[in-house]
């Protein structure tokens, strides 16, 4: 017998098993707290994946492309794709890693800051409010928590 052979059955839950299972709880959580800023990003004429791929750039320096998709939570030629459509736009630009020429990286440029912006200003606000209601002390355990599931270096 294998080890999942071994588990002991859990009880059945109210829900079901996807009532149980983390990574579904996960994924109904953040479209729960996801919510309204959606549509804010939406407005804006982005993607949930475009404002969050312009929001980890805004953080800081150039970000070697693998990184940026597992701090996006996305696929890399999926976001291959994304960056092209973002650098016609003028938002993001790929510049050479002068330590590894095989390597890409991305930044955010001044038109791409001057999007996002004000999106992270609202996007602030609204987690405020979901931390106001979720409770303080409860919101800091609850992003411990979930940044120990995140393997090192992916935040």
């Amino acid at each position: 017998m294998g080890a999942i052979d071994e588990l002991p059955a859990a009880p059945p839950a109210e829900g079901g098993f996807v009532a149980q299972y983390l990574p579904a709880l996960l994924t109904q959580a953040a479209a729960h707290l996801v919510g309204d800023f959606a549509e804010q990003v939406r407005a804006a004429g982005l993607s949930v994946l475009e404002w969050r791929v312009l929001a980890t750039l805004a953080d800081g320096g150039p970000v070697p492309l693998g990184l940026l998709a597992r701090r996006a939570a996305t696929k890399q030629p999926t976001l291959t794709r994304l960056i092209d459509r973002l650098a016609q736009q003028t938002l993001v630009q790929r510049e050479p890693d002068p330590q590894d020429r095989r390597q890409t990286l991305l930044r955010i440029t001044p038109a791409g800051h001057t999007t996002v912006r004000r999106l992270i200003q609202q996007a602030q606000a609204h987690q405020h409010q979901q931390r106001q209601q979720f409770g303080d002390a409860r919101w800091q355990q609850l992003v411990g928590l979930l940044q120990a599931l995140v393997p090192d270096g992916q935040l």
